[in-house]
This record gives structure tokens, C-alpha cells and sequence, in this order.
């Protein structure tokens, strides 16, 4: 225990592991964790008492184990027992403490091999999802734990929770639904609000892209908004001036609006979380302050225009931040007043930051002058105020100047003819007044030489000439060097100067530094050469203008550099490591009969473990569904009412209306077990294209999460259907809830092209036939014709309303053969509506048929043939 390594009692510690005396099986455990590291030779040992103590009845040696698994997990403990907590966690007869700690053992052995969950059992996911609806706040708090890493290596997985999330957060928020243990300081649940706000952040980076139901979408606002409020409009509390409960809120506050920037990116939502956050920067607290300046600079670039005004109405609170004893609070400050500034505004802050650069730390003087040039450069209205801005801010900063700034400047001025000579006065002004750091004698050196002749009126050469000379011998080498330069492109243009720019050259072929030195000698040459000047003249051209334009100051902002395109941006997850070879094999999902004590199932609950995530699934393999899915779906093509799905546990009941190319479902599940239903959630996934969907969903109300007995609950959505698809794109509806124990339904919905099918107006047959003789112009792609025989025989009257049913209109007398049935409907689409004709052909028996379908799409009529021949092979 003081960290002192020692060789003795290993084996005495592993045999207390097998004890029955509770005392002794603690002190064992607490041996092994304290003697032991994660990659001790000696830890296999330890299995097999960790498989009996995770699989015995009593919760006490339940816990020990676990205690132990999270503290020494490693790769061979994540293979071996990983199923084994799981066990324990899932059980719905298991006692509270020993699932928390297993769900915070079950991480630490995600930690080490991801790969168990994301490829051997991702069926689990759901399940750990379901415990976010658990009653136990404490066990939530640390399912959400985990939720939060699986997240991150399976963010697809998790969205299921996005709804489960929000309602946990409603419950906690709006309502205060909360047991008065997990009350702190008058604040329900801080910890797990905070938590749950930042899983359903991480899983929904833009709401823009992400899949996410407008119920959930509008409940998550509701949440903001609520959290704003109550920031802004204190609570009458007992503890509302207690340090506890100030930080618990703005933790949730923060939390709060850093979600908010990825849904709503509104004027109204901005300024209520902006006007917030101001209260938060009168704080006494410094990482309150700071946090507010970190969020207002996230919601300021994320709300626009607007948002940029309501923050800047706090400018004097920014500005007073400049003169924190923190530097990390003036650094954000800084950050901040970059993020507010406009056009309108660019003068007023480029005019603080000045002021500022004075008093600033040196270490931050850098960072304030790429701020300001940068901001100076991207707003500026008037040239002259540019030019004024920039260099007052190079004499201001002086030697802890970024190079990028004072070359910005004469990238500037050599592009823009009309501010060459504004640049040459105003060096002119700040040399005069013995304000020459470095950067400001190498602009002064550049510009002077190639465009000084420009100012000869107001300030004469021998005046720029002096001006510069006078201060030759303080600068640097460099600068020196560069001055060099200017003086020889004054030696050819002022002949009057000639004798003292020699003088210097002279003087430099004796300098001790053999850059000068060099470059005085090559000078001198080219100024001596017999030739009137003409080969120097050649050498000293004019500098052309710079192609490139972008500004190099940009690479140099740091924290604020494309904040925006930084806040929306798609979270990657970490890439799960290789699979090894020994983990190709893939064990099924133990089944509950290996654990008869902690099973408690209700016989005849359709439970199954079905990896919803599963390619195979998505893609709308009929052997994942649940089983007698299909009852159901061939109902609900034929009525627009009924039974969708029923078996012990729930019934299922749906009602269908449709609105041309718009089908609006209505499900209503009833709970038909002899316990509550808890968490249920409901997914509808689209399997059709994301980049040109055939359909789309849109939520309009989700069920509750908790079913008393005999309860109903009600679910409706809307599809939207676009485009021509196939029934195997039809959407998947996955049911997840507790029932005594977590069960889940994989349901194929009928929302399929024959739908939107509505029957023509009527027409003689001599219209009918003429109409099918122009759609054989189509050829193939217009027509479908099938032969297919059924187990049981129907009859006329029968296939006559099966046909009335699907949406055809039933043209009379317009075969020659009076049992064939011959229709004509309209399919309904966003993108157009489609003439659908079909004759339908029996045999004697009724068993047998012929089906021809030709439609004014390409397409149409082979997918309305294979829909109408699996509803009759399936029978109705």
C-alpha cells in the first residue's frame, strides 16, 4: 500500500479468493488488486474464482468481482468475462449495486478489447441503451458512462439513445423528476444531466445532417430553453447563493449551450443563451468566466449576424476580462473580441487591441498583433486607416512581431498601387518620431527603396535617405541587410546620394559578419561596372505584384481559425484495433437458461438477438425479422386498419391514411403483460439511398417510455415517397423495451410504392385497350408480365376485391374472357404521377395466374408485379 514492491503472499491471497466467508474473500480481492498489476504472469489464476463469484447468487461476492475486474481488466479478462458481466448487468432481478459496478467493469473491458462489442455482440448495444430509462438514477449515471464510449467506437449504434437521452433529460429538467438522494444542492442529478447532454452533443454533430426525429429535435430545444431561463431568472432556493449549487448550474448551462450551437443555430435561441452567459462573466469564479468566454465564442460564430450584436453589448465585461490576474481568461477575452468583430465594429476593437498590446504580457503580444492585423486587413473600409492601424501596431509591438505581419503589409501595398505612397508617409511619420523596431525599419527599408521616389514632393530623398542611415548601425544584421538593398536602389536613382551610399558600401566590405560584407562588395561592383548603370538597373527592378493573395497571417490565429467549420464538423470515432486471429470465432449470445436465477422471461416473449445493425438486416433480409412480421405487413396492403404485430407481451395496432404521394402511419402498441412496460423505444430507419432517398420519414409523435398494464401508447409517423424503389428498401421498425426482461422487435413497415396507388377514373374498355396499345410502345421497361401459382384457390369475386383493394379500378366487360380481371389506377409520387394498367389472368382452379402490368414509368410495372405476387403468395 506504500508503493514498496514485495514477493510474498500471492498464492495465499488467490487461495482467500475461494472462501465462503465474506471477510476472508474481501481481503483476497483486496490483495490481488493491491499486489497484482494488469500484466502479471500470475492474474489467470484469478479467473476462474472471478467466473464463480460473477455467477454466484449472492450480490456481496458479486461486487468483489467486479471491484476487481475494473481495477485489473486486461485483454485475457475481456475475453473471458466480458459475457459474464454482461449477465449481470442485463438482469433485471439483479440488485442495483452489483449493475453499477458492473456496467463500470463492463467499460473497463470495452476499453481494452472495443472489439467485443462492436463486432461479436452488437446486439448488446441496445440493451445497455434500454438501461437509460432505468429508475435507479444511480445505475443510470453509470450506464451513461458507457453509453458514452461505445459511442465513440460505434457512434451508428448509439443513436437509438439520442430519444431515450432526451427524455431521461426532460424528466430531470423540465419536470424535476428526481429522488431526493440525487438532489444536489437543490439541482436534480447534475452529474448525470451533464453526462447525458454531452453523449447526445457527441452523437449529433450538426442537426442539420444528423437523423434525428422532430420530436426529439423539439424536445431538446425545450430543454435549452428551459436551462436558460432558469439561469437567467435565479431560483428561490436555500442554496442559491451557495458556491455548490452555482457550479452545479453552470455546469449544466455550459453543457446546455454547447449542445444548443449544434441544433439551433436561431436568432431567438442565440441571444437567450448569449444573454445568459453574460450573467456568467461577473462570476468570481475564473473557470466560470472562462467557460463563458469559450461558449460565447462558439454560439457568437455559430448565430451570425445577430448573435454577434447581442454579445457585443458586452463589450465592456470583454474588455474588463483583458485585465484578468488569468492569462488563459485574457487569451479567450482576445479570442472572443476577434469572433465579434465586423465591419461595423473593426475600428472600435482594432483600437482596444492597440491599447491593450501596450500593457500586454510579452508572451501574448504575438498572438494580439496576428488578431489585429488580421482583423484590420478583413474589415477595413478606408486605406488609410488600414495603413495607420498596421503600422502604429508594428511600432507597438516592435520585437515581438510575428514576421507574417510586417510582410503582410508590404504584400499589401506592392498589390495596391494607390496605398504605396500613404505607406511611405506613414513610415516616414513613425521614423521621425524614433519609433523604429526592427519590423518597422524592414517595412521603412521595402517600401522607401521601391516607392519613396513617390513622395518626393512632401518628403525629400535626402530627408529618407538620412532618416534611414541614422539608424543603420542599431539595427539587426538582417535589417541591416535589407537596408542595403534600399540604399542601392537610391544610389541609381538619386545621383546626388551616390557618394554616401559608396562611403557605407566601402565601410561593409570590412564587416566582420560575411553576409554584409558580401553583399557590400557585390554592391559596390555593380555600381562600379562601366556600363552607365545599366546591368544594376536590371537587378533591382521593380518588385511585380504577389500572385498569391491569401492572407499567411491566417495560419497563425490558433484556437479561433474557422471556428464555425471547427463546431459542426463530423466527429470521427477512433478506429477500433485489428481483430486478432484468435477473435475471428464469434460466440453467440449465451442464452439466459446459463443464468436460470437472473433470467425471470415471461414464456412466450419474442426476444431476440438479432444484430439490428447487421448489414444483412439493414438490407431488409426477411430471416432477422421477427418472426410473423409478415401477418401484418400483408395486412396493412390490404386494409388501412388492423393488426400489425401481436404476441404475449404487446399488441401492435397501426392505421394507415393516404394523401396521394404522402402515407401517414398510426401505431398504438397496448401492453398485454402482467408487469409495466419501461423503456420503450422505437427506431424507424430508412433503407432506401441517403444521397437520393427514394422516401422520407418524418416523425410526428413518439410513444411513451413507460406502458402500465393494460396502457396504450401512440406512435404515427410520415413518408414521403419520391421516387421508384423495390420492397426490399422498405423502411425497419425496431421496438425495444423492458418487459421483465429487454426485449426487441424488428418489424418491416408497408410502406411500399402500391400505396400511393388510387383508382383511375372510369373508362370504356374500347379507352382501356387503346391506352394499353400506346404503353406498349414502352417495350420492356413499361411492362411486366409474371406467371406465378398460390397453394389455395380463390374465387372471381374474391380476386376482385383483392385487386379493388390495392387502389386498380375495376373496367368491366373489357376482356373477352369474363374471369380475367382488367384495372387501370394512378401511382402517386413527389417527382410525378404514373398511368398503371393491369389484367390479371386465372386458370380454371384459381391457382394459377398470369399477371401483366404496364406502366408510363420505367420500372413501375415490374415493381407493382412483384409486390402483388408476394401478397398472393403469401395469401390474404
Amino acid at each position: 500500500m506504500l508503493g514498496h514492491t514485495i514477493n510474498f503472499g500471492f498464492m495465499e491471497a488467490i487461495t482467500l479468493l475461494s472462501s465462503k466467508i465474506y471477510s476472508e474473500k474481501q481481503i483476497g480481492y483486496m490483495a490481488v488488486s493491491l499486489f497484482l498489476s494488469g500484466n502479471n504472469d500470475l492474474l489467470p489464476l484469478v479467473v476462474n474464482s472471478l467466473k464463480n463469484d460473477l455467477n454466484d447468487e449472492n450480490p456481496d461476492y458479486n461486487c468483489l468481482a467486479l471491484q476487481c475486474i475494473a481495477t485489473l481488466g486486461n485483454e485475457t479478462w475481456a475475453e473471458i468475462l466480458t459475457e459474464d458481466v454482461f449477465q449481470i448487468l442485463r438482469s433485471p432481478t439483479t440488485e442495483t449495486l452489483p449493475r453499477k459496478k458492473a456496467s463500470l467493469a463492463l467499460l473497463k473491458l470495452l476499453q481494452i478489447s472495443p472489439h467485443i462489442i462492436t463486432e461479436k455482440h452488437p446486439s448488446w448495444i441496445p440493451r445497455i441503451i434500454a438501461c437509460i430509462d432505468d429508475k435507479d438514477l444511480g445505475f443510470v449515471t453509470s450506464i451513461t458512462s458507457l453509453v458514452q464510449f461505445i459511442a465513440k467506437v460505434s457512434p451508428e449504434s448509439c443513436r437509438l439513445s439520442i430519444p431515450t437521452a432526451t427524455r431521461r433529460l426532460s424528466k430531470l429538467i423540465i419536470d424535476e423528476n428526481c429522488e431526493s438522494d440525487y438532489f444536489y444542492y437543490d439541482v436534480p442529478a447534475p452529474w448525470l444531466t451533464v453526462k447525458l447532454l454531452s453523449l447526445i452533443e457527441y452523437l449529433v454533430p450538426d442537426a442539420s445532417t444528423a437523423d434525428i426525429d422532430n420530436i426529439t429535435l423539439s424536445n431538446l430545444k425545450e430543454i435549452i430553453n428551459t436551462v436558460i431561463e432558469k439561469s437567467v431568472t435565479k431560483k428561490n432556493s436555500q442554496y442559491s447563493n451557495s458556491q455548490q449549487y452555482k457550479n452545479a448550474q453552470s455546469a449544466i448551462l455550459f453543457s446546455v449551450i454547447a449542445l444548443g450551437a449544434h441544433l439551433d443555430a436561431s436568432t431567438d435561441a442565440s441571444m437567450n443563451a448569449i444573454r445568459a452567459l453574460g450573467y456568467l462573466l461577473d462570476s468570481p469564479e475564473t473557470n466560470t468566466r472562462y467557460l463563458a468566454l469559450d461558449a460565447l465564442i462558439k454560439v457568437a460564430a455559430r448565430g451570425g449576424n445577430p448573435a454577434i450584436k447581442c454579445a457585443y453589448d458586452h463589450l465592456k465585461k470583454i474588455l474588463d476580462s483583458l485585465k484578468d490576474k488569468d492569462i488563459s481568461i485574457r487569451r479567450k477575452a482576445i479570442d472572443l473580441l476577434y469572433t465579434l468583430c465586423d465591419s461595423s465594429s473593426v475600428e472600435n476593437i482594432c483600437n482596444e487591441l492597440l491599447k491593450y498590446i501596450e500593457v500586454a504580457d510579452y508572451q501574448m503580444r504575438s498572438d494580439v498583433a496576428v488578431k489585429a492585423a488580421v482583423l484590420a486587413e478583413k474589415y477595413a473600409t478606408d486605406a488609410t486607416w488600414y495603413v495607420s492601424t498596421i503600422l502604429k501596431l508594428i511600432s507597438l509591438a516592435g520585437n515581438h512581431m510575428t514576421d507574417e505581419v510586417w510582410e503582410r503589409i508590404i504584400q499589401i501595398a506592392v498589390n495596391n498601387e494607390s496605398l504605396q505612397p500613404t505607406t511611405c508617409r506613414a513610415v516616414v511619420r513613425h521614423l521621425r518620431n524614433n519609433l523604429f523596431p526592427e519590423s518597422m525599419m524592414k517595412v521603412s527599408s521595402f517600401v522607401l527603396g521601391e516607392y519613396g521616389y513617390r513622395i518626393e514632393a512632401s518628403v525629400s530623398p535626402q530627408e529618407q535617405f538620412e532618416i534611414l542611415y541614422d539608424k543603420y548601425f542599431y539595427c539587426s544584421l538582417i535589417t541591416r541587410a535589407m537596408l542595403l538593398s534600399c540604399f542601392l536602389k537610391f544610389f541609381i536613382r538619386y545621383e546626388f546620394l551616390r557618394p554616401q551610399v559608396m562611403d557605407l558600401f566601402q565601410l561593409e566590405t570590412k564587416s566582420l559578419d560575411s553576409e554584409i560584407q558580401q553583399r557590400a562588395i557585390e554592391y559596390l561592383k555593380l555600381v562600379t561596372m562601366d556600363d552607365n548603370l545599366v546591368f544594376v538597373k536590371q537587378v533591382v527592378q521593380e518588385l511585380p505584384p504577389f500572385q498569391n493573395d491569401v492572407s499567411p497571417l491566417i495560419a497563425r490565429l490558433g484556437s479561433v481559425k474557422d471556428v464555425t467549420t471547427a463546431m459542426i464538423k463530423p466527429i470521427k470515432p477512433p478506429a477500433p484495433p485489428p481483430p486478432r486471429a484468435k477473435r475471428a470465432s464469434s460466440s453467440a449470445v449465451p442464452q439466459l437458461s446459463q443464468r436460470p436465477s437472473r433470467a425471470s422471461t415471461f414464456s412466450g416473449s419474442d426476444n431476440s438477438s438479432v444484430n439490428p445493425f447487421d448489414s444483412a438486416f439493414i438490407n431488409g433480409d426477411q430471416n432477422k425479422l421477427t418472426p410473423h412480421w409478415e401477418e401484418g405487413f400483408y395486412r396493412a396492403l390490404h386494409f388501412d386498419q388492423g393488426i400489425f404485430f401481436e404476441n404475449s407481451l404487446m399488441r401492435i395496432i397501426y392505421r394507415c391514411r393516404t394523401d396521394k404521394n404522402n402515407l401517414v402511419f398510426q401505431l398504438t402498441y397496448f401492453n398485454k403483460s402482467p408487469v409495466d412496460i419501461t423503456a420503450l423505444t422505437v427506431d424507424v430507419k430508412s433503407n432506401t439511398s441517403t444521397s437520393e432517398p427514394s422516401y422520407i420519414l418524418s416523425t410526428l409523435e413518439l410513444p411513451a417510455s413507460d406502458i402500465k398494464v393494460h396502457g396504450k401508447s401512440t406512435h404515427s409517423f410520415e413518408a414521403s415517397l419520391r421516387n421508384i424503389y423495390e420492397s426490399k428498401e422498405a423502411p425497419m421498425l425496431t421496438v425495444s423495451f423492458m418487459a421483465g426482461s429487454f426485449v426487441q422487435l424488428y418489424l418491416k413497415l408497408p410502406i411500399l410504392l402500391i400505396k400511393t396507388l388510387s383508382p383511375a377514373p372510369s373508362s370504356s374498355p374500347q379507352d382501356f385497350f387503346k391506352r394499353w396499345q400506346q404503353l406498349s410502345a414502352l417495350g420492356a421497361d413499361g411492362e411486366s408480365q409474371r406467371i406465378f401459382s398460390i397453394s389455395h384457390r380463390h374465387s372471381d369475386e374474391s380476386l376482385l376485391r383483392v385487386v379493388n383493394r390495392l387502389g386498380f379500378n375495376i373496367v368491366e366487360n373489357a376482356d373477352s374472357n369474363s374471369r380475367n380481371i382488367v384495372g387501370a389506377g394512378i401511382l402517386h409520387t413527389v417527382k410525378g404521377n404514373h398511368g398503371c394498367l393491369l389484367r390479371l389472368e386465372p386458370d380454371e382452379e384459381g391457382r394459377q395466374f398470369r399477371i401483366t402490368i404496364r406502366a408510363t414509368g420505367p420500372g413501375i410495372a415490374k415493381v407493382l408485379a412483384d409486390t402483388i405476387i408476394e401478397l398472393f403468395e403469401f395469401g390474404f
